[in-house]
């Protein structure tokens, strides 16, 4: 136990039991109920990979290698990279005890957030998620897609009931809905209703009596009576059995939201016609209020509605607009209270709205694609947060060396700066294409980002310099000991060396292909190269090769490239990471000659390496897995 605790402060990181063996990193974060739970690995698994080995990748000081740390063990930190949804967003409740609202979409996810804002857990759902109903007592979620799937699923995203798929000939859902006790179950679809009773884990079918044609809209009253809105304009009530009680003519065009108010006695209805329809100019905008036996009680103008609900309190109506980018609060007479803009152009709309119990914030979802737009408002219409996720995939990470920030490059081609616990501080545009090459300076004032371009940020994310000239992109960045000097390797087998002081540059011819690696020895004298067919260079800081180790050219089979290099601590060894299955890891000395070579458990394709703070350990990441080595003796730990 002290050793693992030894571990913990040298690595200086907040990883939960990954290391001391070998085992992927899906089985490692597990233990991370309540962030990671539901995560599924793909794609995005290296973006956790890579983020648990930047922690990893702390500068070493030369001298520090012997010496163990005499802290205490640090506690293990739980940490999740918070990032929005990657395509549109279909669903927004807030939960009625106010502990968090839930958001999902056309990513397959659902995502549960806290009130201000940060990442609670992801459920990967394996279907867009187009519809979402949460249970009044904030403990369940129903979920379905367009297309047929329907589940009823636990907040930590276990599967409750799966229903059967909606066949092709019952129609495409379009909307869903739960009842107070959890027991029922109405799907819209446009060609019906489809209602279910769930006892335990037994559904029973209810067949709906009376004409339910195409539905656009559904909600439970507080008894489990069923109310659906349709396309002609029309209300239908039913009995909690599918019975049709009674149909009343309500608007002039689809009724797309049915609000209920708190105390459960009034219905308000709103909607907008199709999207594909000439709206004509004297069909105007009206939100309704009705009993529960659909009786009128009351109407006032509006505006053409996607979204409608009361205020905690009943007194008031926010309603969300189809096109005109705007949320509206009116007072349950009808007196327009203020108008909140959301965005500019028909694409930032808020289609979709939530209030906090509270009645202080209110959270708004656009239809836009690249990227979704979810932001929280105060209810006075000031604005507070955009929660904005990545709208591709993950190219790398770094930290800052005082630990406080994380930067990651995504193929949105945005750099963003969040904090340790995952909350977005800046999201910063700037590069013409995607960017790959990522590193910070050792003194934290700065870091830089490459791509076609290199950026360099200040660590609040002001762009202080960029570079160009650069041959195919550059992709591997390192900064010096003293963070005077940018090293950037492009596409073209050049190195080039920024002299931030003097702003000056040289160049250096390295290999004939891409550099895909470069590593800065802790003294700064000298600084490795990689490129393809497993070719390391070792040059001093002059650029004179010191040595250089190049894979057998008679071999014919592919080899991959050395992907990533670390000196050790002392500053006497190099270790590189390559595709070798049977070499994995190769250690060099300063001439570039092979000392010795490790074989990786698992294949290696692409990975990172870092040694930690004092040398001891030497961790890799390779195939969703992060395997950490006792570097002394070079056992697998």
């Amino acid at each position: 136990m002290e050793r693992m605790g030894n571990m913990r402060s040298d690595l200086g990181l907040g990883v939960v039991r990954p290391l001391g063996r070998t085992g992927s990193i899906g089985k490692k974060l597990a233990t991370v109920k309540e962030k990671l739970s539901c995560t599924l690995w793909g794609r995005r698994t290296w973006h956790i990979l890579l983020l648990s080995i930047s922690f990893l990748a702390l500068p070493a000081r030369s001298g520090a290698a012997n010496q163990e740390p005499a802290s205490p063990a640090v506690p293990a930190v739980e940490f999740t990279v918070q990032t929005g949804h990657t395509a549109e967003i279909q669903g927004l409740e807030y939960a009625a005890n106010g502990k968090f609202f839930v958001s999902a979409g056309k990513d397959s996810t659902i995502k549960l957030w806290s009130p201000g804002g940060a990442l609670i857990r992801t459920i990967r759902a394996g279907f867009w998620v187009n519809y979402l109903a949460l249970s009044r007592d904030s403990q369940l979620l129903l979920a379905a897609s367009r297309t047929g799937n329907i589940f009823l699923l636990s907040l930590d995203g276990r599967v409750i009931h799966r229903f059967p798929d909606l066949p092709m000939r019952e129609g495409f859902i379009s909307a869903v809905a739960l009842s107070d006790d959890n027991r029922q179950v109405a799907i819209a679809t446009t060609k019906g209703l489809v209602l279910y009773r769930l006892e335990g884990t037994v559904e029973t079918r209810l067949q709906p009596v009376g004409d339910a044609s195409e539905v656009e809209s559904v909600l439970y009253t507080r008894d489990g009576s069923l109310i659906s809105g349709h396309p002609d304009g029309k209300l239908r009530f039913w009995t909690d059995e599918g019975k049709l009680l009674r149909t009343v003519a309500a608007q002039e065009y689809p009724i797309k939201t049915l609000a209920l108010s708190p105390d459960g006695k009034t219905l308000a209805t709103a909607g907008t016609p199709y999207f594909f329809a000439e709206i004509p100019k004297n069909l105007k905008p009206v939100t309704k209020l009705w009993d529960l036996e659909g009786n009128p009680q009351g109407q006032f103008s509006s505006q053409f509605t996607q979204c409608l609900r009361f205020s905690a309190d009943g007194t008031s109506l926010v309603s969300g607009g189809r096109s005109d980018n705007r949320v509206n609060i009116y007072r349950r007479s009808g007196e327009l209270l203020r108008t909140i803009t959301v965005g500019t152009g028909d694409r930032r709309s808020p289609y979709l709205i939530a209030l906090a119990p509270d009645g202080r914030t209110l959270i708004t979802a656009d239809d836009n694609i690249d990227p979704p737009g979810l932001e929280l408002w105060n209810i006075d219409g000031v604005f507070e947060r955009n929660l904005l996720g990545l709208s591709g995939p993950m190219t790398n990470v770094a930290t800052s060396p005082d630990g406080n920030f994380i930067v990651t490059l995504s193929a949105d081609r945005l750099v963003r700066i969040w904090s340790l616990t995952g909350r977005l501080t800046a999201s910063l545009p700037g590069h013409k294409q995607y960017s790959t090459g990522l590193a910070y300076a050792p003194n934290g004032m700065y870091f830089a980002s490459g791509g076609d371009e290199v950026i360099l940020w200040s660590r609040f994310g002001q762009k202080l310099d960029e570079f160009t000239g650069f041959r195919n992109s550059a992709g591997a960045l390192a900064f010096s000991p003293d963070s005077r000097f940018l090293f950037c390797g492009d596409g073209g087998g050049l190195v080039h060396i920024y002299d931030l002081q003097q702003k000056s540059v040289r160049h250096l011819k390295a290999h004939d292909g891409r550099v895909t690696a470069l590593a800065i020895d802790p003294s700064g004298k000298y600084f490795a190269t990689g490129s393809a067919r497993e070719e390391v260079r070792i040059w001093n800081f002059e650029g004179k090769l010191q040595g250089e180790s190049r894979f057998d050219p008679k071999v014919v089979r592919p080899i991959g490239p050395a992907y990533s290099l670390a000196f050790s601590p002392e500053g006497d060894k190099l270790v590189a990471a390559t595709t070798n299955p049977e070499k994995s890891l190769q250690v060099f000395d300063l001439k570039a000659q092979p000392l010795e070579a490790i074989k990786v458990p698992n294949s290696h394709w692409g990975g990172a390496i870092a040694f930690s703070k004092s040398g001891r350990w030497l961790a890799t990441t390779s195939n969703n897995t992060v395997i950490v080595w006792d570097w002394p003796s070079r056992k697998l730990e």
